[in-house]
């Protein structure tokens, strides 16, 4: 993903996803694109999350983002996002124990009392400040 001079930065995922969005459209014939989750997470997919509202670096820019769905919807092209809600990694987490409060290693205020899954622990639901903030990364 590289731009034809050798002066020039390779092209991050949100800005490679943009250059196809006219195939997408016109060749493909899509009007809606569905993005795995973008937030930032731990592993190798989106769907370990670490920190609900930041971007996960290695896609690109909140401005490369922006871009990408500006031009989208200027094709008519609807953006999805695939997000999840249901619990958050423990590992390299800054909102794991963030409050310092961390007896039995229960994650604090976003996940003391959320309860395990396979996956990770569970957010703290039972909080409405907790579900405020879902909230709010959904409206994101």
């Amino acid at each position: 993903g590289y731009h034809d001079g050798l002066d020039e930065k390779p092209l991050s995922i949100f800005e490679k996803v943009t250059t196809k969005l006219d195939f997408i459209k016109d060749e493909l014939g899509f009007n809606a694109i569905q993005l795995m989750p973008v937030h930032e997470f731990g592993g190798e997919w989106g769907y370990n999350p670490r920190l609900l509202m930041s971007i996960h670096g290695k896609f690109g820019t909140p401005d490369q983002l922006r871009t990408l769905i500006d031009e989208a919807h200027k094709r008519g092209i609807a953006v999805l996002f695939d997000l999840v809600l249901n619990h958050g990694s423990s590992k390299l987490n800054s909102l794991w124990n963030w409050d310092g409060y961390g007896p039995n290693n229960n994650g604090g205020i976003y996940f003391e009392g959320g309860g395990d899954t396979p996956w990770g622990r569970k957010f703290s639901f039972h909080k409405k400040e907790i579900r405020d903030m879902l909230l709010a990364t959904c409206e994101m």
